[in-house]
């Protein structure tokens, strides 16, 4: 959602990718560091909203999305995601 938004969507494509991010913390164990680059993804989709240059902020929450996804990997499913049987993940 992030890569294709652009000047006419892209408050409802930050608005879909902040969805998107708390439903995947909603059923994670959260730990300092899950915790921080969640942060930081929020934070610079966030910061979108407020680019000069699109492209270059569109960059940077790549980047941060990329991060939590590395760090999403080691991730351990949480006491809900368990009670609702995604403790595959």
């Amino acid at each position: 959602m992030i890569s294709q938004a652009n000047a006419i969507n892209l408050r409802i494509q930050i608005g879909n990718a902040n969805a998107m991010l708390a439903n995947a913390r909603a059923f994670v164990v959260e730990d300092a560091a899950t915790g921080a680059a969640f942060g930081q993804a929020m934070q610079r989709i966030e910061a979108l909203l407020d680019a000069r240059s699109l492209d270059e902020e569109r960059r940077s929450a790549l980047q941060a999305i990329d991060s939590l996804e590395n760090g999403l990997a080691l991730a351990r499913p949480n006491a809900h995601a368990k009670a609702l049987g995604l403790d595959w993940f």
